[in-house]
């Protein structure tokens, strides 16, 4: 049981193909992102948003996406797409 959703977990739900489920790709680090996702944001940070975020995220002409800063931006996932697009 999850003890924060209070959630019963199941190890080895059934597919909709009639069989076992599949064991899921292990996620990278603590976050719940597999080491294919971490590959392929670092890619798209690389290409798209380091020349104003910086390589180390420290901020250039735009604020660093880390830090007690960001943090206490409180912007939800719709706000970051406005500012970003």
């Amino acid at each position: 049981m999850n003890d924060a959703t209070g959630q019963v977990a199941l190890a080895n739900p059934p597919n909709d193909r009639g069989g076992e489920s599949e064991t899921p790709p292990r996620s990278a680090g603590s976050a719940p992102y597999t080491e294919q996702q971490v590959a392929q944001g670092g890619e798209v940070y690389a290409h798209k948003c380091a020349v104003c975020h910086g390589a180390d995220l420290q901020g250039i002409s735009a604020p660093a996406p880390t830090g007690p800063g960001f943090g206490r931006s409180h912007l939800n996932a719709s706000q970051l797409r406005t500012v970003v697009t």
